[in-house]
């Protein structure tokens, strides 16, 4: 069964502010999915938040909580990637990239916005359109993240 990963818990491709938002991702993993949700280094705490800080992590996380089980972390600066390095090492699911075709998460998988079809074991495809990532489903990728994950339908 592919992994449904909710690109900053958004589900219906509908962002309008709501990206990375803890009450978004929230809702995104009680529905059942996982979620990828961006993380930067501000004030020696992790934020939440793509361009800036928004919320911080602390605020979805706890540590009694689980949620860190269904979270990819996308560092968006070299301070939230060495803070998951020294912090979390063990148990999050972290990477960083740029401009690359693809890069490797902590934990092995491959991450990619590359749609050609043919892919690695344990490779995440990004699809950001509906139509790219209702082509995902027919392909061998482990996962999809994409902010349509609520009407992909997997068996």
């Amino acid at each position: 069964m592919k992994r449904l990963i909710a690109h900053r818990g958004i589900i219906d491709g509908n962002y309008s502010g709501k990206e990375n938002r803890v009450e978004t991702i929230i809702n995104a993993m009680n529905l059942g999915y996982e979620v990828e949700v961006d993380v930067r280094l501000h004030e020696n705490e992790l934020w939440l938040g793509h361009d800036a800080p928004q919320e911080p992590l602390s605020l979805l996380l706890n540590e009694s909580d689980q949620s860190a089980f269904y979270l990819w972390f996308h560092c968006k600066d070299s301070g939230s990637l060495d803070f998951f390095q020294r912090a979390y090492s063990a148990s999050a699911q972290y990477f960083w990239h740029d401009k690359d075709e693809f890069t490797l998460t902590s934990k092995g998988n491959i991450w990619t916005a590359d749609l050609a079809g043919c892919y690695p074991e344990r490779t995440i495809v990004v699809a950001k359109n509906k139509s790219d990532a209702l082509s995902q489903l027919e392909t061998n990728c482990f996962g999809i993240c994409s902010p349509y994950v609520g009407e992909l339908h997997v068996a």
